[in-house]
């Protein structure tokens, strides 16, 4: 579910990108034969990912480390996870969010530095 509202974020801030016409005249021929392939949608997806990551990052690396700390990694985590609560009306308690932030810090942390980089949380968010 967690991926699922990142992607939609990184939907939300390509939405005006995606809002733009053609030019008045020039319609857009259709291209045949140009299907996507589950490598190119993966791809996409870890673009989209990489970029919510990239632009959110700075907020919750307060020690401006670039990596993570495990509070810092939990408090990003939290805030998603209460978003996410938000839209789907299953809330979780607060002890609840902490066991499932450190098990998160545990699988993203794939080094074992007990530090998150952004290419770890990419991989971890992005499946």
């Amino acid at each position: 579910m967690l991926r699922y509202l990142l992607c939609s974020s990184a939907l939300l801030l390509a939405s005006p990108a995606l809002a733009q016409d053609t030019a008045p005249g020039s319609e857009a021929a259709p291209q045949q034969g140009a299907t996507a392939t589950p490598e190119q949608a993966q791809s996409a997806t870890t673009v989209d990912v990489a970029a919510v990551v990239n632009s959110e990052f700075p907020t919750y690396d307060s020690d401006k480390s670039g990596d993570l700390s495990k509070g810092e990694f939990s408090t990003w985590m939290t805030t998603l996870k209460k978003a996410e609560a938000a839209t789907t009306g299953q809330a979780l308690g607060d002890q609840e969010i902490a066991a499932w932030a450190g098990a998160a810090f545990a699988m993203a942390d794939q080094d074992k530095s007990k530090a998150v980089s952004k290419t770890e949380l990419v991989t971890y968010l992005g499946g």
